[in-house]
């Protein structure tokens, strides 16, 4: 599998990836007009991907908002698998900031739906009437037309979850995630 990349934060890749085919661009993505950011869209032309059906893994520090936003529908329907860390979760108790965040993830489940939640226990947790939430969320999409009409639901945490930062503890999701 050839493997796309794009991280202004980084130099080179790392020594992981050597053998692998991939490409590299030092650039965020991102709707910032500055030069080291480069729009979601503009990104995947210029990277040329190839037609298929293609796997998605975004972490951009709370840009994944604008980026799904900003991000053409027929975009985002290329995309078999999506796993995105959602960050500010914490936040959604805002009803600006939850607005805003329901359009994003409204917007990816037009052709995707949430099959699996994690809690980054990178990230703090936070209680907001009874209710725990963690900063940090990993969740990963599938495309509606690669699932079965009547998904199976799977405990949570999953058996094959582990912690993101295995010195720490695992945060576990409460109702009303799991």
């Amino acid at each position: 599998m050839h493997l796309f990349l794009a991280d202004y934060s980084v130099e080179r890749v790392g020594p992981e990836l050597e053998g692998f085919p991939y490409t590299f661009t030092r650039r965020f993505v991102g709707p910032d007009p500055a030069p080291e950011f480069v729009s979601f869209p503009v990104w995947l032309r210029e990277s040329s991907v190839p037609a298929g059906d293609w796997m998605l893994q975004m972490d951009i520090e709370g840009g994944e908002y604008p980026v799904l936003l900003e991000t053409p529908l027929e975009e985002l329907a290329k995309f078999r698998i999506i796993c995105i860390e959602l960050h500010q979760i914490t936040a959604l108790w805002n009803e600006d900031f939850f607005q805003y965040v329901r359009l994003a993830i409204d917007r990816l489940c037009v052709h995707h739906r949430c099959v699996h939640l994690h809690a980054n226990n990178a990230g703090s947790e936070k209680s907001h009437r009874g209710i725990q939430l963690p900063d940090l969320l990993e969740v990963t999409f599938l495309r509606k037309d690669r699932m079965p009409l009547q998904p199976a639901l799977a405990p949570l945490p999953h058996p094959l979850d582990a912690p993101n930062l295995a010195h720490l503890p695992e945060l576990k999701l409460a109702a009303p995630w799991a």
